[in-house]
């Protein structure tokens, strides 16, 4: 009697373990899913902000025929929309340092006042403007 008991006993254990094992190697196989997930999330995030910045800054280098109002209401529209898009991206750098440039770069595009947009005569706004545009795009 004893050696059937000894039987059950190890066939539970055996079963046990192999419910452990298979469990870790659930967690692990999930781990590993949604770090990959987490990172194709913020490369999508950055691909995407990358390209607003890119198409934002192509049509204000085409402004030399935009009246100055317009160039300050268009900046004022998408500044806005830039400020939403970069908070969502702004977490998603690990390096401190990085993601202080970012911030400070981010700052300097989103505080132009009108004048700076608006000088127009010899572009000194326009060219302000792409430059700080320029640096968030090369911050990211």
């Amino acid at each position: 009697m004893s050696h059937y008991y000894q039987r059950i006993f190890f066939a539970l254990l055996g079963g046990l373990i192999a419910a452990a094992g298979g469990g870790a190697v659930a967690l692990w196989s999930d781990h590993l899913t949604c770090k990959r997930e987490r990172q194709k999330a913020i490369a999508n995030r950055r691909l995407d902000f990358i390209e607003f910045m890119v198409q934002w800054k192509a049509k204000c280098e085409g402004w030399n025929s935009v009246s100055s109002g317009k160039r300050v209401t268009y900046y004022q529209e998408t500044v806005d929309i830039f400020v939403g898009k970069a908070s969502r991206i702004q977490g998603d750098f690990t390096d401190s340092a990085r993601r202080e440039a970012f911030k400070e770069a981010c700052k300097r595009l989103a505080t132009l006042k009108p004048a700076d947009v608006e000088e127009a005569l010899d572009n000194k706004g326009k060219k302000l403007l792409l430059k700080a545009m320029q640096d968030v795009i090369d911050a990211v």
